[in-house]
């Protein structure tokens, strides 16, 4: 994960008053983003000499969280050491093609590759990623149980 995209200003300002806490940052700036649904910015258009008005949808920018905390100046979110990236995506095509292969899809009850950012977090993990801040896997227990036990199978 890198901090990559764009975020607007207006967006940023909406978390300008947070203070840095390594456990609750990610939720902090996912709960403003969700409490703002429309968020209204104003740019200026140099082509027609003219200021334009626009709404940007708060969870937009989800994906876009270490950006925000980088903006922020609270720092990189991850650190950790890009000649590894060949061996993340190695892993990673170790594991979708034994999702393809093997019979066991039907014991996982699953049609489609999981969850992208758990097996991207939990890649970048294994490979000695260091996180600043706690970056939430999945969301539910639910989840995290079944994602988990997948993470186990297919590392076979």
């Amino acid at each position: 994960m890198r901090c990559s995209g764009d975020v607007p200003d207006e967006v940023v300002g909406l978390c300008a008053g947070l203070e840095f806490c390594a456990d609750t940052i990610w939720d902090d700036i996912r709960k403003i983003l969700k409490n703002n649904p429309v968020i209204n910015i104003c740019t200026w258009d140099a082509k027609h000499c003219m200021i334009v008005n626009t709404t940007v949808i708060g969870r937009k920018y989800y994906n876009r969280i270490p950006l925000i905390v980088w903006k922020l100046g609270f720092g990189k979110g991850i650190i950790w050491d890009s000649t590894k990236y060949k061996d993340i995506v190695q892993d990673f095509k170790d594991m979708n093609f034994v999702f393809c292969t093997t019979g066991k899809r039907t014991k996982w009850n699953r049609r489609y590759f999981p969850n992208l950012r758990f097996i991207a977090l939990k890649l970048m993990e294994k490979h000695g990623a260091v996180f600043s801040f706690k970056i939430p896997f999945i969301r539910t227990k639910r989840k995290k149980k079944v994602l988990g036990d997948l993470w186990d199978d297919l590392l076979m």
